[in-house]
């Protein structure tokens, strides 16, 4: 489901209308609030949030609350009519900020970038016999003659192969070498420790080491510019 919380409901109605050119086969919801009792009951993929409501609620505020409470997956899209909460929006990382008086434009953008993230989570790969979506990888971890695809539901997949092999398969899908034994997928990293570790959204610390550093900021760099597009 598309949820649109605006409390301008001829904007919502506009962006709706959009929406359905894109996505005819998607159930779009239109919110006046940020209804989180809603959004938790549905299944919710993209969530286009006003940062300004009413009452003086905060659309950024709501929005990363939300996130934190296990709804990593979701894009994110806020709306506004002021472009200086663009720079304040970044703590929920959101996919995309559309301005309202550019609107035309920026909404084109913002279907591009889903559109292609859309393509890069369902890309499939086969690992013994079995069909895996890329984007449920979460890291890669070297031990001996092997490595394990460590996948977001906490399963394991084994294969004979060498961890700079894999490197090159998918390092295009933004997954970094941050150490002799580790492939990470950014999008799964909560916080980098320079020279240390990277922290995962689910806790879990995976090893760095300085001489990767470089290679981990040129990854995270164009994951940001070229999917996330932050300004």
């Amino acid at each position: 489901m598309i949820a649109i919380i605006d409390d301008d409901p001829v904007f919502a109605r506009k962006l709706k209308k959009s929406l359905e050119k894109y996505y005819n086969d998607s159930e779009i919801a239109i919110l006046y609030d940020f209804d989180e009792d809603f959004l938790n009951r549905n299944n919710i993929e993209v969530l286009f949030v006003d940062i300004e409501l009413k009452k003086g609620k905060n659309g950024i505020d709501l929005a990363s609350r939300y996130r934190r409470q296990g709804n990593e997956n979701v894009e994110i899209i806020f709306i506004s009519t002021h472009e200086n909460f663009e720079h304040d929006s970044h703590v929920a990382f959101p996919l995309y900020f559309i301005r309202k008086a550019y609107f035309r434009t920026d909404f084109i953008d913002a279907i591009s970038l889903l559109d292609e993230i859309k393509t890069r989570k369902e890309m499939p790969f086969i690992l013994n016999n079995k069909i895996v979506k890329l984007m449920d990888v979460m890291y890669v971890e070297s031990k001996g003659n092997n490595v394990f695809y460590r996948l977001k539901d906490g399963s394991k997949i084994r294969r004979r192969t060498k961890l700079s092999e894999v490197e090159e398969e998918i390092e295009k899908f933004y997954f970094a070498r941050c150490h002799r034994s580790y492939l990470v997928n950014v999008i799964y990293v909560k916080e980098y420790v320079l020279g240390k570790e990277l922290v995962l959204k689910n806790a879990e610390i995976i090893p760095t080491t300085e001489s990767y550093d470089a290679k981990i900021q040129e990854v995270f760099m164009n994951y940001y510019i070229n999917m996330r597009h932050i300004f």
